[in-house]
């Protein structure tokens, strides 16, 4: 396939809310810090690519409401090293595999209600390498999220605290759900 790289320099990107698709590779290694999605609680946008954000320059990020993901979509944020905090949309209904893969200073990852699946977030051999995942200490996973699929939280070495609400619907934890976990402490 063709591809074409965004190496442009523009520190902050509003994406109009008649977008439906960021295609494949669409920001990869760009250097833009902030993308704004206007009327994210309205916006069209139904997909994004795999690598879209690849090797960026990301701080954080807000992803639409009407946003879904589906299991095949990865690696969406591989590498974005400064990439600090990610907020998933209200409506998505899947976190998919690979989703923060070598994100290193990743701080905040804010799940929202509707979710019901989140995916292993991190690959297999970054899960394993110490100090190459991300930052994050707590985790809060909303009521309505159904299943952790294996892995899904492993390698989160810094993670500290999981909270599963009272009303939580969880019905299944994955095999190493929280594998490589050495820093965590309660799951309440």
């Amino acid at each position: 396939g063709q591809y074409t790289f965004c190496y442009a320099n523009i520190p902050n990107i509003t994406i109009a809310s008649t977008v439906e698709t960021i295609g494949q590779r669409a920001f990869q290694y760009s250097g833009v810090e902030q993308l704004i999605f206007a009327n994210e609680h309205n916006s069209k946008l139904k997909s994004i690519g795999g690598y879209a954000f690849e090797g960026g320059s990301l701080r954080s990020i807000v992803l639409p409401d009407n946003l879904d993901f589906v299991y095949t979509t990865q690696y969406i944020f591989y590498n974005c090293k400064n990439l600090k905090s990610i907020t998933v949309g209200a409506k998505t209904k899947v976190v998919p595999q690979n989703f923060i893969n070598g994100c290193s200073a990743l701080e905040e990852i804010r799940f929202q209600e509707g979710l019901e699946s989140i995916y292993c977030l991190n690959s297999f051999y970054s899960a394993i390498e110490l100090g190459k995942t991300n930052l994050v200490t707590s985790i809060t996973i909303p009521s309505t999220v159904k299943t952790l699929v294996d892995g899904a939280f492993g390698g989160f070495e810094n993670l500290q605290t999981v909270i599963i609400p009272a009303n939580s619907q969880l019905e299944n934890i994955g095999i190493s759900a929280f594998q490589n976990c050495f820093a965590l402490q309660s799951i309440q």
